[in-house]
């Protein structure tokens, strides 16, 4: 995933639906509120306008305090001396996002955005298909993100709120209850490939992907 820090949360959250058009997740923030959205799921930050914030320098050691080892780059159009050692790109302002992934990429190499993989199932944005093994597997638009988003988090389970917040444009939010619904319809067609469910649902925890994993230990514990 790519998190995207704006100050303006309407620009940010307009490159983040342009990643969404191409099948990449992302969340747009602001500068505070991205302190709290850091975790590991991320692996890439570009941080847009950085020259408006009172203290680059020390905002980047802070991110770096909380996740090492995440590239970050800028979005700006600014040249102020010695700037770009805080990035390991400097992209200007208005520059193309295939353009900003396809040098993210070169980068990230086998970790990089866009690359969705799990027992089998891949739901890689460069496919025009999601496939299990060798058979695609018919989903749409949406129903790609969510799976995208359930192996970005396996093991853990994923809530219906966090599905809401990176699987969907943030602009144009359904209601929560859509998202059984969406999964649902999902395993129907998993199970006309497969003949099982491709997602279950833990009580009070959320949904995760069925892995042939969690079925042995399920049958281990019956």
């Amino acid at each position: 995933m790519i998190l995207i820090i704006n100050r303006s949360k309407k620009n940010g959250r307009r490159l983040s639906e342009m990643f969404h058009y191409m099948g990449i997740l992302s969340f747009a923030a602001t500068p505070t509120e991205a302190l709290s959205e850091l975790s590991p799921i991320y692996k890439a930050i570009i941080i847009a306008s950085p020259e408006t914030l009172p203290d680059c320098k020390e905002y980047i050691s802070r991110i770096n305090s909380y996740v090492r080892d995440i590239p970050i780059f800028a979005l700006t159009d600014a040249a102020a001396p010695g700037f770009n050692i805080y990035f390991d790109e400097i992209f200007r302002a208005g520059a193309y996002t295939a353009n900003m992934l396809k040098k993210i990429r070169e980068l990230l190499d086998a970790d990089s955005p866009g690359i969705y993989k799990l027992a089998g199932i891949n739901a890689s944005s460069s496919l025009n298909t999601s496939r299990y093994f060798n058979t695609a597997l018919p989903l749409t638009k949406t129903e790609n993100m969510i799976v995208r988003v359930l192996i970005k988090f396996y093991p853990n389970p994923t809530s219906a709120k966090k599905i809401l917040k990176y699987a969907f444009k943030q602009s144009k939010l359904p209601e929560l209850s859509s998202i059984r619904t969406h999964v649902s319809v999902i395993n129907k067609k998993f199970r006309n490939i497969a003949g099982r469910n491709l997602i279950i649902s833990e009580s009070g925890s959320g949904y995760k992907i069925l892995t042939p994993e969690l079925i042995e230990k399920t049958l281990v514990n019956i």
